[in-house]
């Protein structure tokens, strides 16, 4: 039963969806090796440091856009379920900025590393979305 709902997880993404994230994902980890190794070679206080990160800012967009392309394809049930997992996960990852953020100021602990704010992201939307899912079986 419990690996049937997790194999239902995915039912909801189509081929065109998959492609389209990985042409978007492929383009922005190229970009973002390339991005670094210019803007390594820039000065530090430079504006052109700014300029040369708007292309990846313009992908990460694009990503965003095959997100929402997605989205408007789904069903009612399908937005719902989604709209349930990315609120746990925006949830989840706002939970974790605030307490590190005040614990930063108030207790003076080290800032915490942006890989497990987005662990704690993706977790909160996997939780979300199974929670969900079980809920509109």
């Amino acid at each position: 039963m419990h690996v049937k709902v997790t194999l239902q997880a995915f039912a909801m993404y189509d081929r065109r969806y998959w492609r389209e994230w990985g042409i978007w994902f492929l383009a922005y980890f190229v970009l973002i090796l390339l991005t670094s190794a210019v803007v390594k070679r820039l000065p530090e206080d430079g504006a052109w440091r700014l300029v040369a990160t708007l292309p990846v800012c313009a992908v990460a967009l694009s990503g965003l856009w095959a997100e929402l392309r997605q989205v408007r394809r789904f069903d009612e049930m399908q937005r719902a379920v989604y709209l349930e997992a990315s609120l746990a996960g925006f949830w989840t990852a706002m939970a974790i900025l605030a307490t590190t953020a005040l614990l930063e100021v108030f207790a003076g602990t080290p800032p915490l590393a942006p890989l497990w704010i987005l662990l704690g992201t993706g977790i909160g939307f996997g939780g979300g979305y199974l929670n969900a899912i079980r809920r509109y079986r």
